[in-house]
């Protein structure tokens, strides 16, 4: 089955291949085109760079095609670099997805400062992320209350500390994720968040030693199921930002005691899928909005992961 092509992003500028290795050339400074996604259809592109090799560029389309010869025709905006450089095709679809320019709004960005949290900082938080990752936005622990093994599901709670109907709840809003890529070995990473950088890489961020606000997924666990769940707002402090590597070749302490308890409640073994089996659990029961304990029909609730990233809820 043939599947639909992705629409066409708004506006003249598209990226396209320069196909420099046709020597059917239109003029003298014509070289034809194809437009990702675009169907197939040639353009014809005012360019005067000599080269063998196909190239990525931006170009912005004419609105006056010449229709005696039938052809369409576009304007070169800028080269990107060589078809098949992963770096350059990256940037291509981030450029046609407009993923990329990401002009985030200016400081100041006014957040607030909640004080309606349950203190679990003396708890053992831990984030298990790849090893380059920069937005921590999840946390786990896990600690004994009545006998019984309760087990932590910490998500960063980005909406609390952004006011509803700001410039950057706006932003976040319109934006609705962040864009993870990879392969890419570039300063800042390859990867867009959703939220400024100095938010999501840092302030916002569930780093390591540092005060931050979740909202939090207790798991009371006995005979190694899950027999009672309810979340809060919390204020936790992460003691260990460490690896899916680290998790697997644990030998002692926390994230053996957490590797263990997630392979007999997930029946898994990959420490990806594990995580992911607390993510999935935590997303199940926040899933629907909820009008009991903490939350309120007015509540801005928590920035919940879907699949990877942020995405701010509210309701």
């Amino acid at each position: 089955m043939q599947h639909p092509l992705p629409p066409q992003p708004p506006g003249l500028d598209r990226v396209a291949i320069l196909k420099f290795d046709d020597r059917n050339r239109y003029g003298t400074d014509g070289v034809p085109a194809t437009l990702l996604y675009g169907g197939g259809t040639k353009y014809i592109v005012t360019c005067k760079t000599q080269t063998k090799l196909n190239q990525w560029a931006k170009v912005k389309l004419r609105e006056n095609n010449d229709e005696v010869k039938g052809a369409r025709y576009a304007d070169l905006i800028e080269i990107l670099g060589p078809v098949g450089d992963h770096p350059t095709e990256l940037l291509a679809f981030q450029l046609h997805f407009r993923v990329k320019p990401c002009r985030y709004p200016s400081k100041p960005w006014a957040l607030s400062e909640p004080s309606d949290r349950v203190d679990c900082r003396h708890l053992h938080c831990v984030s298990i992320d790849n090893a380059s990752t920069r937005d921590v936005d999840d946390a786990l622990s896990l600690h004994e209350e009545h006998g019984k093994t309760v087990l932590g599901i910490h998500i960063a709670d980005v909406a609390c500390r952004i006011p509803a109907s700001s410039p950057l709840d706006a932003w976040a809003l319109a934006r609705a994720a962040s864009a993870y890529n990879s392969g890419v070995d570039a300063e800042g990473g390859s990867s867009v968040p959703m939220l400024p950088p100095q938010l999501a890489h840092d302030e916002l961020s569930l780093n390591q030693d540092v005060d931050r606000h979740a909202v939090t997924l207790w798991l009371t666990i006995e005979n190694d199921s899950v027999v009672s769940a309810r979340h809060e707002r919390t204020l936790i402090n992460n003691k260990n930002k460490t690896t899916y590597d680290a998790m697997r070749g644990a030998t002692d302490g926390p994230l053996l005691q957490l590797r263990t308890l997630l392979e007999k409640l997930s029946q898994e073994e990959d420490p990806e899928d594990l995580v992911a089996w607390a993510m999935i659990r935590y997303n199940a029961h926040l899933g629907v909005p909820r009008c009991c304990g903490a939350f309120t029909p007015s509540t801005r609730v928590v920035s919940r992961r879907g699949g990877r990233g942020w995405s701010l809820f509210r309701f």
